[in-house]
Order: C-alpha cells, then sequence, then structure tokens
C-alpha cells in the first residue's frame, strides 16, 4: 500500500468511527465512477450511526411509473450486498407514477455497514445499476481525474481510429451502376464509446448481417473492449444499409465493401435513451472515413416514417384507394423533405435517400395488401376492408427501377421484396404447379369469348397489347420497350376497361383455375415460368433484377428438401430465369453449399469463447442428443412451442436417447417472469446467459430470429440439420432409425 492509500485509509476509517458518536455525515452529489442508467442518480448520502440513507433523485417519463424491489441493494467493493429495509415516498414493489415535471426524489434506508468502506455499487435485483459511489467528500477532485482520464483515453482512440481509416482497401463507388457493386468482399466498421466503462454491465453489440440476395443470416458480434472501443469486419456482397445494435440501442450504417466507416458515440447519449424510452431513436454517432459524409447526410435528412400505432385503423377504415393516397402522400413530403433538405448532398447520397423514400413506400402498400387478408377474417361485419384489390391496385409498381441496382441499397429493401415476392397475384402458382394445374386462357381473351364483351374502337389497344405478350414470358429490353410504349400511351383505357369489367374476375378464377399442365417440366422452374407470365400479364411488368432475387432466395430452402438431381435440373435450366452474372453465381455457391462432396451432416464446434460457453452447456448430456431450443419470454411463437412441446418432454423425462435444453438471455426473459414461466412448463434444463452471451451464441449459430433450434448429437457434435419442436415427433423417429441402419 502507498503512503498516499494508507493516508487515504485512515482518514475514511477515523470518518467511518466518528459515527459512533452520533455524528450524522451528509455527503451532496457523491462521486461515482460510472452507471447504466439515465433514470436514477444518487443526490446525496446521510449517514448515521445505524443507517445509510440514499436519496435517489429519479427523472423520467411524466406519469410512467418507476418500481424498487425489495431486492434493492449496496454493494461495498469485496462484500456482500446490503439489502434496503425501507422506502420514503413510496412502497417496495409497487408502481410510482412520476409528476407532471418528470422528475421526483426517494429516500432508500439500508442498514449501516458493519465495517468501514471506501466506496459501493448501487443496484436493483441481479443488475448494479450505479458503481463506484464513492463516500469521500472531496467529489471535485476525484472528478477532475476521471475527466483528465478520458480525455487522455479519447485522444489515444481517436488517433487509432485515424490512422486505421486510412488502411480502407477501396474507395467508395461513385455510382451505383458500377460493375463493381455486386462482389463478395468485407466492410469495417470501427470506433470508440466516449466515457465508455466496462463495470457498466454489457460489453456487446450485434451487427445483423445478412445476403437478402440468398436468405442467409450470419450475426456478428461487437465486442466492445474496456477502453471503449469497438473494430467489426462485416461480410457483404453490395452496399447496403446495415442494421445494427451496441448496448441495446440501434442504428443503420450505410456500408461498402472494402470500406471502413469509423464512429465515435458518446455513453451520455445512451443514458438519455434509457430515460426517454418513448422515444426510440437512432444513436448519435460521428462519422469518420470516406464514408462518413452519406451516413451523416442520411441522418441529417430526418425522412417521416408512417404512424405505425394508426396503421390497424387505417387498414380497417380505408378502402385500397385511398390508402394508396395516403401512403403516396407521405412518399410525396418525403421527396420534398429529400429536395430542400439534400442540398450539396452528394449524388450518391441523394439517390440513396430517394431509394429508401421509395422502399418505404413500396413496402407500406405490398404490406397493406397483404394484412387486408388478416383483418377481413378477423373483422368479418367490417365492410370496407372487404373490398377487394382492384386490378390495378400494383400499379405503383411500373414507377419503380426494379432493375436498378441501387433499390437494394435501402434499409427496406429486403422487407419490400419480401412482401413483393409472396404479393397475392403469386399465391395461386403453388397449387397451379403441385396440383399440376394452369390457366388454359388469358382474362382478356375470358371476356371476350365467354362473356361477350365488345371492346370499343378505343379499346381495341387492349387486344393488341395481349396479343403481343402471348404466351411468351421473357422479353429482350428491346422488345419489352414497344409493348410497354403501347401500355404507356393508352394507360387511362386500359385501366378504365379493367375496373368496368372488374366483377368478372372471381368467375374467371372458377374457371380456369384448374387446367391440366405438363408433367415432365420441374416444378421449380414451372414456379419461375408462370411468376414471369403473372409479372407480364397482370402487373406489366418486365421480369427484372427483383425479379430474378426472387427466384435466387428460394433456392436454400429448396435444395434442403430436394434429391440432388432434382437441384440439377434447376440449375441447369435457370439460365431462362436467372439473366444476372452475381445472381447465377449465388446459386451455384447455394448449390454447393446444399450439395458438398464431402458431406458433413456434423461438425465441431470452433475453439471460440461462445463455443466453450455451449460446450459446457452440453457436456453433461453427452451420450444423448440434446435439443437445443433457444428463446426468450417475449417471443409468441416461443413460448407456444414450449407449451406445446409440455407432454411430450414428460413422456421423454429420464429418456436415455434425448435431453432438452433451453436457453434465453437477462433482458430477454426478465427473472421474476422468467422463474414463474419455467416452473410452470416444468423446464429442467435451462439457462438463463447474459446479453454479451447470448449475443455471442447468435453469431456462433447464426441465428437473428427466435425460436432457433440447434440438435447436438450423443458424440457431442453439432448436427448440420435440427430436430424442431413442430416436427418433433417424425424428426426425433428418423433420426433413431437412422442409428439402426
Amino acid at each position: 500500500m502507498t503512503m498516499k492509500k494508507t493516508f487515504t485509509a485512515l482518514l475514511l476509517l477515523s470518518f467511518v468511527l466518528s459515527l459512533s458518536a452520533q455524528e450524522t455525515i451528509i455527503i451532496d452529489e457523491p462521486y461515482y465512477e460510472v452507471k447504466n442508467s439515465g433514470i436514477e442518480n444518487i443526490s446525496k448520502i446521510e449517514l448515521t450511526p445505524t443507517q445509510m440513507k440514499l436519496h435517489v433523485h429519479t427523472t423520467f417519463i411524466p406519469n410512467w411509473w418507476v418500481k424498487f424491489p425489495r431486492t434493492t441493494f449496496i454493494q461495498p467493493e469485496g462484500k456482500d450486498k446490503i439489502y434496503a429495509t425501507d422506502i420514503e415516498k413510496g412502497e417496495f414493489d409497487k408502481e410510482i407514477y412520476m409528476p407532471s415535471s418528470g422528475d421526483s426524489t426517494f429516500v432508500l434506508i439500508f442498514p449501516r455497514p458493519d465495517e468501514p468502506i471506501e466506496s459501493f455499487d448501487f443496484g436493483e435485483e441481479e443488475k448494479a445499476i450505479i458503481f463506484g459511489v464513492s463516500l469521500e467528500k472531496n467529489r471535485k477532485k476525484l472528478k477532475e481525474e476521471k475527466i483528465k482520464k478520458q480525455q487522455q483515453a479519447e485522444k489515444e482512440a481517436l488517433a487509432w481510429l485515424e490512422g486505421e481509416i486510412t488502411k480502407s482497401e477501396k474507395q467508395p463507388l461513385k455510382n451505383y451502376n458500377s460493375t463493381e457493386f455486386f462482389n463478395q468482399g468485407m466492410a469495417r466498421f470501427i470506433g470508440y464509446i466516449k466515457g465508455y466503462n466496462s463495470k457498466a454491465g454489457k460489453n456487446t453489440g450485434i451487427v445483423y448481417a445478412s445476403n437478402e440476395l440468398t436468405r442467409e443470416n450470419f450475426p456478428i458480434v461487437i465486442e466492445i473492449q474496456p477502453d471503449g472501443r469497438f473494430d467489426v469486419n462485416i461480410p457483404m456482397s453490395y452496399p447496403t444499409m446495415v442494421y445494427i445494435t451496441i448496448l441495446d440501442n440501434y442504428c443503420n450504417l450505410y456500408m461498402e465493401q472494402g470500406c471502413i466507416l469509423g464512429g465515435v458515440l458518446d455513453w451520455e447519449d445512451f443514458l438519455l435513451a434509457d430515460r426517454y424510452r418513448n422515444k426510440r431513436e437512432e444513436l448519435k454517432i460521428d462519422f469518420y472515413g470516406p464514408l462518413a459524409e452519406v451516413n451523416s447526410g442520411i441522418k441529417a435528412v430526418k425522412l417521416e416514417t408512417y404512424n405505425w400505432k394508426q396503421y390497424n385503423e387505417d387498414i380497417k377504415s380505408n378502402t385500397p384507394e385511398s390508402f394508396k393516397i395516403l401512403a403516396r402522400d407521405l412518399y410525396e413530403r418525403n421527396k420534398k423533405t429529400i429536395i430542400e433538405k439534400g442540398k450539396g448532398f452528394p449524388e450518391k447520397g441523394v439517390n440513396l435517400l430517394n431509394n429508401i423514400a421509395l422502399m418505404d413506400y413500396g413496402y407500406l402498400l405490398m404490406d397493406f395488401a397483404g394484412m387486408r387478408k388478416y383483418y377481413a377474417k378477423e373483422d368479418s361485419a367490417n365492410t370496407i376492408i372487404k373490398t377487394p384489390l382492384p386490378i390495378d391496385y400494383y400499379n405503383f409498381l411500373e414507377e419503380f427501377p426494379l432493375d436498378s441496382q441501387s433499390i437494394l441499397v435501402s434499409s427496406s429493401a429486403s422487407s419490400f421484396i419480401n412482401r413483393f415476392e409472396y404479393c397475392d397475384h403469386f399465391t395461386p402458382v403453388f397449387s397451379m404447379v403441385h396440383d399440376n394445374i394452369v390457366p388454359k386462357k388469358s382474362y382478356l381473351r375470358y371476356l371476350l369469348e365467354d362473356e361477350n364483351i365488345e371492346l370499343t374502337e378505343e379499346e381495341v389497344v387492349i387486344k393488341e397489347f395481349d396479343d403481343k405478350v402471348g404466351g411468351k414470358t421473357h422479353f429482350s429490353a428491346e422488345e419489352w420497350d414497344k409493348v410497354k410504349d403501347i401500355q404507356k400511351a393508352n394507360k387511362a383505357v386500359f385501366e378504365a376497361f379493367y375496373k368496368k369489367n372488374e366483377s368478372y374476375y372471381t368467375k374467371y378464377q372458377e374457371k380456369y383455375g384448374q387446367n391440366p399442365a405438363n408433367d415432365d417440366e420441374n416444378k421449380k422452374l414451372k414456379e419461375w415460368r408462370l411468376k414471369d407470365s403473372i409479372l407480364l400479364k397482370d402487373l406489366n411488368i418486365r421480369p427484372n433484377l427483383i425479379s430474378q432475387i426472387f427466384k435466387v432466395r428460394e433456392l436454400k430452402q429448396t435444395f434442403e428438401n430436394m434429391e440432388k438431381e432434382d437441384a440439377e435440373r434447376i440449375i441447369d435450366g435457370m439460365d431462362t430465369y436467372i439473366k444476372h452474372p452475381f445472381l447465377k453465381s449465388e446459386a451455384q455457391r447455394i448449390f454447393s453449399l446444399a450439395y458438398p462432396v464431402k458431406v458433413k451432416e456434423r461438425y465441431e464446434l470452433p475453439q471460440t469463447q461462445a463455443a466453450d460457453i455451449f460446450r459446457n452447456i452440453v457436456a453433461s448430456f453427452k451420450g444423448k442428443y440434446i435439443l437445443v431450443d433457444f428463446w426468450d419470454i417475449y417471443c409468441g411463437p416461443c413460448i407456444l412451442g414450449i407449451k406445446d412441446m409440455k407432454a411430450k418432454r414428460e413422456e421423454l423425462k429420464g429418456n436415455s436417447d434425448i435431453e432438452f435444453v433451453f436457453i434465453t438471455s437477462t433482458s430477454g426473459s426478465p427473472k421474476d417472469r422468467y422463474d414463474k414461466f419455467v416452473e410452470e412448463q416444468d423446464l429442467v434444463h435451462t439457462y438463463r446467459l447474459s446479453d454479451d452471451d447470448y449475443n455471442r451464441m447468435r453469431e456462433l449459430f447464426k441465428f437473428n430470429g427466435i425460436p432457433h433450434y440447434e440438435t447436438v448429437d450423443r458424440e457431442g457434435l453439432v448436427m448440420k440439420k435440427s430436430i424442431t419442436s413442430h416436427n418433433f415427433d417424425h424428426d426425433f423417429e428418423q433420426l433413431i432409425k437412422s442409428e439402426k441402419k
């Protein structure tokens, strides 16, 4: 012990011993090392010979409630927790509503520590909230020392960050038409959190990395170092917005392969986000590097978002026509905002913002069309919601640059593509293929031949268009432009004709939806052909880059349930439907992954921190198959799956072949709800990991969504194809049968 530390300890001992003389000591605004709550702050400490009173100043959203559990504690360093015995201005475990000012102070009363202490942590239940609360009255000196250390750390971190940025392999693309747009590579995000202290609890973030061309997910953990630095490599196939979370706060970043993006964050902003939980906003980041200007501009030009709280009511109260107007008005306002606030912004950045606005608009209209079916069943008396979509509902797609690579850079691109590929026009295709049916004649021919509709002189152009399209499903750009010119020049005539005759459409579907098709064609290729035909004939859209992506996105799941010979037929026939060279290469890659030369049905986990955690969890069950269920208490499908399996778990209790293991996270499953659910469901082997370790599990097993299942074999190897709870009986039976062969 140094002389200075010895002297400090003697002073503190003298200070604490003075309490025996019935003296009350007041410490205003005590110094603390770090806190992870933006809501609670210790404004005063009262020390008496028998008690320690903490004045906890609380700042929160007006009229929202706070709660102090009976497990509220202080914990001197290296000592046991000391729990509060009483509270002033409230009751333990009771909701206390904040006044309109949003400020209130509560007094928590603890027994005085038996031994002299220098500092303590303050917390609730399992976690500390304020760390290193000091009993030293010279607060100013301690704070100055802290600031000095932080300034030096910040200086060193910025020097490191600026040095690393010079290592960027590439300059950003000049525009999105570049031939280098599609390219497998790495982007890198590096940064620093000012004022960060690893004692605050969580030490990780997550990059929700994915390849939307193939539906592959590969979440990547962001490890926050003790000094606040982080450095993460992100695999990418094309420039796009990437969603990340850091310490439970989120941000969308624009990234490109081969480029480094730097970012500096402030711990105080994390605390403010905790305080104002009703305003979920993106992290504030000061950007550095060649992509800094684009990212700063995206954050500066705040686009208006749809009021999703009003969405359910809007679906029930709007006809398709009126909702399209509502969505269009929002889109036009955002375009105006981009023009006004994007002045002086790089052309590529303006292009990106316009794509974000366009994709948000397209997603909203696509989602509306899909959700109406759900609400129509739920609200059977609502006549508005039962109004069928007009034939021309999807004409908004005609203004979308569906052949442009730039459409993929938006954060909403994935959602838009997903809704587009599952829109109601494509719904009949599955049954048409698998029930061996295909429409015999076009809707126009039906109107002319079966309903004896006569075309006016003005409407003859519609038949001319239909005749030119004929049975073709693919056109060159030049051919399509000529055909499209007919439709464009007579748009009003087309819309008026189909609007006038839309009442016949149901009869058409009933009459011509059940015709024999060719059995020899590969079913997946047949699906693609029919969907391209629907694009042309029903949506007036030529097959394009986005419709090619539809097809590639299907392959991973398709190949998982298909013999290699059938999959080879798809690859051999895909040139007709997938024209883009990069998409072809992705299809070939997915094929190679699905049918490797050396088949590995099971694999050894790598030597990583996450793998060690998992191995320790399953080690005691070696000799059995282990079904591992990743879940949390807020996940409806997770809860349903666990409940549905309760009887099966009871039936197999003590079985020599199978064991069930459940893994969740601390924030995903709060302890009180977790304990209650575990008891209700008789979950025996259940593990509640820290959020950091749970993030590492997600990276290890490459999952973004839950429930997620993994199966470990008798030797401790992870199986490529997992048993699932919804198909447990079949999967488990097949697994046991395979052992007996």
